[in-house]
Formats: C-alpha cells, structure tokens, sequence
C-alpha cells in the first residue's frame, strides 16, 4: 500500500506542476461539489490499474463468468430435482442464447463501444444473479415470452408447419409407387391394297427380266469383239 500512495502522491505533484489546465479544473471541481482533488486522483489511478489487470486477464475472467460458473450451477441445480432453479437456469441460458444472436449481428457497432467488454460481463452477471427479479427473469416474461406468442399465433407458424408437411408428402411418401403394367405391343393391321401394289410390282419384275438378262448378254459380246479387233 506504501507504494500505491507514493504513487498517488507523484500523480498529485505532476498535475501541480505539469498539467495547470488539469489542476485548476480538479480544483473547481472540488469548490463546487465538496469532492478533494485526492480522491479523484485516488479514483483515477484505481480505475486505471484494474482496467490494465482487466485487460490481461480478461479472457480467461470472461470464460469463467460466462460460461464455467453457469453451467457449474446448471448441473447443480439438474442434479438437485429443484423445479426453481432449473428454471432459473433455463431461462439464463435462453436469454444468454438471444443476446449471443444480437451481439453476432451488431458486432461490428457493439464492438466499438469503450468497455463493451466489461458491460457485458455486468449484464451476464445481472441476469443470473441470485435475486428475483433478475436480468434473465424480466427479459424472459416481457420479451422472449411474448415474442414466442407472436410467432406462434402470427401466419409465420402456419406457413412453416405448411411447408414441412409438403417436404413430407415429396420425400417421405406413405404409400409405394404403382407399378405399371406392361401392355403387349399390338400387331399392325396390313391394308389388302398394299398387297395388292406389292404383287403387281412382282410381276412386273418378273416379265422384265428375262429382257434384261438379253440386254445385259448382248452388251458383254460386243464388249469382247471390241476388245478383239
């Protein structure tokens, strides 16, 4: 302690001598509202050092607050068969869960807030906090619990269960598929008046050919005298 107070003291002198602007102002401040400069600079100095043990330790504190201790006194409380507590902690988690979607969502507006970090850890401990009307408490009864209402009440659930009940019916059908039968293939019908064409075509063919045949014979000898001479 001999140290924080040389410290203080320090402090005190380089404000006197350094800073004026600063020292004058810690000095109406102090005329006006009754307040000694020396715990302003107590409280600063304070701040400023378990903001720095804060910061170094601060993930693993953060753990331990958010989620080691809640899930400790969860088991407990699933252990002990105890109705109330059991809905403490339900509800908790519930909460914790929404707000973790929120915190997701604004990330990178929350994230610029100074001591964010620190407000959240107060916020988490407020919600479940052993008193009754705690954070998790109020939040749960005046929003998540008419939200949950709203939707359930809204055409949002209606159209939801709708669309599970078709994927059912596309993909998970009750009743087998029909298996078609095979229809033996019918015979075509021939029309007498192709026949008819047909065996005329026949004749035809086989008047014509013995003059063919000639024709053809008479070709080839005159070929083989040609090729004699």
């Amino acid at each position: 302690m001999n140290t924080y107070f040389k410290l203080v003291d320090l402090l005190n002198r380089l404000i006197e001598k350094r800073v004026r602007p600063l020292n004058r102002y810690l000095v109406n401040f102090e005329r006006q509202y009754g307040v000694p400069k020396i715990y302003l600079i107590h409280a600063f100095v304070t701040l400023t050092t378990g903001y720095v043990l804060f910061n170094n330790f601060a993930e693993t504190i953060r753990y331990f607050l958010l989620y080691l201790y809640p899930a400790y006194q969860t088991l407990v409380a699933v252990q002990s068969n105890e109705q109330t507590k059991c809905a403490h902690w339900l509800k908790y988690w519930s909460v914790y869960g929404y707000l973790q979607i929120i915190e997701y969502i604004g990330d990178g507006l929350l994230g610029s807030i100074p001591l964010y970090s620190l407000a959240k850890i107060a916020i988490v401990i407020w919600c479940y906090a052993p008193i009754e009307n705690n954070g998790s408490h109020l939040i749960y009864d005046y929003f998540l619990t008419p939200t949950v209402d709203l939707v359930q009440s809204s055409a949002l659930d209606q159209i939801g269960s709708n669309a599970i009940d078709q994927l059912e019916k596309t993909f998970v059908p009750n009743k087998p598929k029909a298996v078609r039968k095979q229809v033996p293939a019918k015979k075509k019908k021939t029309n007498p008046d192709t026949m008819e064409t047909i065996g005329d075509i026949m004749k035809v063919a086989a008047f014509v050919a013995p003059y063919a045949e000639a024709l053809n014979s008479e070709k080839s000898g005159a070929y083989e005298e040609t090729r004699d001479n």
